[in-house]
């Protein structure tokens, strides 16, 4: 699992470079809904350095970033999947 966020410059832009080890696979793509995840992210990197600010309300999500899972639902059944199958699995 991975998720950015990417503050703006001081001109209010920023550029986001992305790099990749493998060929995309649509299959095995999902989406999770970032607002509660990515609220939990930033209050963690906010505790650990107090400088970084960042205003949920003003972060702008893609439609299909919108149109995401739940976090909490999906790691619940992650962890079903994997006791299901006697794999270990972290929170």
């Amino acid at each position: 699992m991975h998720g950015f966020v990417v503050p703006p410059g001081q001109d209010g832009m920023s550029v986001f470079e992305y790099f990749c080890d493998n060929e995309y696979d649509k299959k095995s793509e999902i989406g999770i809904a970032p607002d509660g995840f990515v609220q939990k992210i930033l209050e963690l990197k906010a505790k650990a350095d107090p400088a970084f600010k960042i205003d949920i309300g003003k972060l702008e999500l893609s439609e299909k970033d919108a149109k995401g899972l739940d976090y909490e639902k999906w790691m619940s059944e992650r962890r079903a999947e994997y006791a299901k199958e006697g794999r270990l699995w972290y929170k």
